[in-house]
């Protein structure tokens, strides 16, 4: 990808893992300068870990 804004974020190979789950594997992310960007992780309340039980929420 090629950008001409200096960036203001970037990663790459991002990894996010819960116990044994791997939910993001290998997420590369650039972000222009004077833009906005939004990650969303709903993991907890998808899976119903955030409310102890295994089933997920509704």
């Amino acid at each position: 990808m090629e950008l001409h804004a200096p960036l203001a974020v970037e990663a790459t190979a991002l990894v996010k893992t819960y116990g044994g789950t791997t939910a993001v594997g290998g997420l590369d992310l650039v972000v222009p300068a004077g833009t906005i960007h939004g990650v969303l992780d709903c993991w907890a309340r998808c899976s119903g870990t955030a409310s102890g039980t295994s089933s997920p929420a509704p």
